[in-house]
């Protein structure tokens, strides 16, 4: 008698995947993600999570999550604009998150495909220096220089 083979079992996901959130599905994750938005923006003044959140539950911006079958590595933030000359891009706000090296690929991937799906120019990060390490393809083309001012809000 010849013994049953066992089935294989094929886990959701088989590597870590860069994987959007829709905006119905946010109030369910977000406190998954939210450590990891966390550590982008603890650094800036200029968006806190609630405001990425509520961005989020409008679909103003998204949320994508790395995942494997059993852990959430990162949470990406970005957003979606067109400047005043036409240019369309997607831009990568806010990232966060461990283990790097299993995602930063994929990452990269992920969000190329999705500015080519939108019909998109490009593809922008808004982050610390360390990023032009991270993906050397990406050409800085600007700074920004912030002087935080001493102000009385009314």
């Amino acid at each position: 008698m010849q013994q049953a083979q066992q089935a294989e079992i094929t886990p959701l996901f088989s590597k870590v995947e860069f994987v959007a959130i829709g905006p119905g599905d946010i109030g369910q994750l977000w406190k998954l993600a939210e450590k990891h938005i966390d550590l982008a923006t603890k650094l800036t003044e200029k968006i806190d999570t609630q405001d990425i959140e509520q961005k989020c539950l409008l679909g103003d911006m998204q949320l994508w999550l790395a995942v494997d079958e059993h852990h959430i590595y990162a949470a990406l933030i970005t957003e979606i604009l067109t400047y005043v000359s036409g240019w369309k891009v997607v831009r990568m706000l806010a990232c966060g998150g461990d283990n790097m090296q299993l995602w930063k690929d994929e990452l990269d991937r992920t969000i190329t495909k999705f500015a080519r799906d939108e019909r998109c120019d490009a593809v922008e990060i808004i982050g610390r220096a360390g990023w032009g390490r991270v993906y050397p393809e990406y050409i800085e083309i600007e700074r920004v220089f912030s002087k935080p001012l001493e102000v009385t809000h009314d």
